[in-house]
Formats: structure tokens, C-alpha cells, sequence
């Protein structure tokens, strides 16, 4: 508690800290508790974590005009459509690279790309 006093926001969890403190959680529960499992031994009390996430809103996100001055400046075709594609589909940058060859369907003009079950359409 001392540390995040000094170190916090006047005590209060940032985004870093409460994941900080959620897998040094699982961490005590393992070397303390003998099992990282939370259902068999439960939530250890010396360590408290409060959920800071909130959702976002438009307003939140990198405007459009931001994302192509970042693709204007790539000089590699594949780290433009990287780029692009990550914005325009909302996915993080892991989902992003998880696609395979085998997710990509094309049409005529179109591009489908099969994320989660769901196609994503890129014009």
C-alpha cells in the first residue's frame, strides 16, 4: 500500500499496476498456496487489484487522418497493409498476426478476412 502512495496516482491503480498486481497474484497463489488454480485456492488477500478498464469511445480512438500519416511515412508495402489493416479491423496487433493465408478469401474488388468466426470486409 506504502508504494502505491508514492508511486500511484494518490494511491489509486493505474492500468500497469492492476496488471502488475493480477499476475503477481497468480504468482503468490503458486509459491504461497501451491496451486496458480484460483477455484482451488482462492484469491489471496494480501494482494488487492481493482479493474481500472473502461471502455473506449470514438473519441478515444487515433483519428483516421493520424493513421495514414503513419502509413504515408511507411516504405514497405507489407508494413502499410499491416498498419491498415490493424486499424480498420480494431484487432490487436496479435490477433492481427495470428491470420493466416487461409483466413484471406478474395472476390472480384474485395478482400474478406476471417477473424474470430466473422469475415471482415476490406475495401
Amino acid at each position: 500500500m506504502t508504494i502505491m502512495k508514492t508511486q500511484g496516482k494518490n494511491g489509486k491503480d493505474s492500468a500497469t499496476s492492476s496488471d502488475n498486481k493480477r499476475f503477481l497474484k497468480i504468482w503468490y497463489r503458486f509459491v504461497k498456496l501451491g496451486s496458480r488454480d484460483f477455484d482451488l485456492v482462492g484469491d489471496p488477500k494480501e494482494i488487492r487489484a481493482v479493474n481500472v478498464y473502461r471502455k473506449l469511445s470514438a473519441t478515444d480512438m487515433i483519428p483516421r487522418e493520424d493513421i495514414k500519416k503513419v502509413i504515408d511515412v511507411c516504405t514497405i508495402l507489407r508494413d502499410k497493409a499491416l498498419i491498415d489493416f490493424a486499424y480498420d479491423s480494431g484487432k490487436r496487433i496479435g490477433e492481427v498476426l495470428n491470420v493466416k493465408i487461409k483466413d484471406i478469401q478474395v472476390t472480384n474488388n474485395d478482400y474478406f478476412v476471417k477473424t474470430d468466426r466473422l469475415f471482415f470486409k476490406k475495401l
